[in-house]
């Protein structure tokens, strides 16, 4: 089963305010995408923009299929 976009995966180490080194990659795929799934969701139930954080965060990604 082919999804229905296709995923792409951006990593963005920059600290928080500014994504200086960043901004040109974000800028040159925004345009592209159909939608995304930030890992660091606005505030609360009213949604409030995030501006930092005090923690840090790990994930694990698990991709399986054929290359």
């Amino acid at each position: 089963m082919r999804p229905e976009v296709t995923p792409v995966v951006f990593l963005n180490s920059d600290e928080e305010i500014g994504s200086h080194e960043s901004t040109s990659y974000i800028r040159r795929l925004a345009p592209c995408m159909d939608r995304v799934f930030v890992l660091e969701p606005s505030l609360g139930p009213t949604g409030k923009l995030k501006t930092g954080r005090k923690a840090v965060g790990r994930y694990t990604i698990t991709v399986s299929g054929k290359a």
